[in-house]
């Protein structure tokens, strides 16, 4: 995921074909990876924030390279759901969403579904 969000912000900050800006590393550590990850959202967040447009439009930036990171993000659910282990929903109209708040310390869940 972390590599779809750098992907994301080469894309919206544009100057390189969309092609050639995409470019995967290989898993590392899991503690450096979540750092990356949540490196890469501060960053496009902070771009997000800037008056100046995206060199690509929001649409096709949501359509393409953040659906696939939400895609990703739902997976574990659904593989945690197949072995008997659920997952609670979180009624995310209800959440506490703060702009630049992107790192590990999130609000609780208003609410879950049972």
């Amino acid at each position: 995921m972390a590599d779809l969000l750098e992907w994301t912000l080469r894309l919206a900050e544009g100057g390189e074909p969309w092609r050639t800006a995409w470019r995967p590393l290989a898993p590392g550590v899991w503690s450096s990876d979540v750092g990356r990850f949540f490196e890469a959202l501060k960053r496009l967040d902070a771009h997000f924030s800037e008056p100046m447009p995206s060199a690509m439009s929001m649409e096709i930036l949501f359509q393409g390279p953040i659906s696939d990171v939400l895609t990703h993000i739902g997976q574990p659910a659904m593989l945690r759901r197949l072995a008997g282990s659920r997952v609670k929903g979180e009624v995310m109209i209800l959440a506490d969403v703060e702009a630049g708040r992107v790192g590990l310390d999130q609000a609780a869940p208003k609410w879950e579904f049972d």
